[in-house]
């Protein structure tokens, strides 16, 4: 529900989310108590290493270009892939899970006449999209004072006239302060942009000042103040 911009959210698919979220309403939102690599990522890929070579090959920052479909079995045979560094390359498989995004399994299956032949199923994966959303972390020299301990989204300045016309802040700005978790001393806010299609074309360092103006809109700080 909230990894689209808010204006794509149906109210079937809102009304869905309050159905499970009001059973058990508080807390609303959890947070990992560290940053997400060395608190899931990290842990997932070293019990996978654990289960052995011998039971599987464990492939990262690799990219899924084709497969290959054996005629008669309907299996796949070999996997098509580009690595980290740009290198195309081929592997015999004689099982697959394959854990790609949406689009990428969409093109996959349109440039495969094989795989439409045989899971014409997949083809309603055009119905499934994801969106990509912008994400900043900001540090300060020490604490801000008022910031909640929960998750907070930023509505419309009360009287601000340029954005009446909407339900949230510009860019669909939505934070967290992780040190009130992670037991930090400075403030620590990880602020997320939902509404991210107009920042999507815009230079690094440019896309990350009108965040941050559009977050001192409603937060009292000088840039001075950030590390």
């Amino acid at each position: 529900t909230f990894a689209v911009p808010s204006y794509e959210t149906s109210a079937r698919a809102y009304r869905t989310f309050l159905r499970y979220a009001l059973v058990s309403p508080k807390p609303v939102f959890y947070i990992l108590r560290g940053n997400a690599y060395d608190r899931f990522l990290k842990p997932l890929v070293e019990k996978l290493k654990s289960f052995g070579a011998r039971r599987f090959e464990l492939l990262t920052s690799t990219m899924v270009t084709d497969l290959t479909l054996h005629p008669g079995t309907r299996e796949v045979t070999h996997v098509h892939l580009i690595d980290g560094r740009g290198k195309p390359g081929l592997r015999r498989v004689q099982k697959l899970i394959l854990a790609v995004p949406p689009e990428r399994l969409t093109s996959l299956v349109d440039g495969n006449t094989l795989l439409r032949r045989h899971a014409p199923e997949l083809l309603g994966v055009r119905k499934l999209r994801s969106q990509q959303m912008a994400s900043l972390d900001l540090v300060f020299h020490g604490k801000l004072p008022g910031i909640p301990r929960d998750h907070v989204t930023l509505l419309d300045p009360v009287g601000n006239a340029r954005h009446r016309s909407g339900v949230s802040s510009k860019y669909g700005l939505s934070f967290i302060d992780n040190a009130q978790v992670w037991g930090l001393d400075k403030t620590f806010l990880n602020v997320v942009a939902t509404d991210f299609e107009p920042l999507a074309g815009m230079p690094k360092e440019e896309a990350q000042k009108l965040i941050i103006a559009e977050l001192r809109k409603y937060l009292s700080f000088e840039l001075r103040d950030i590390d």
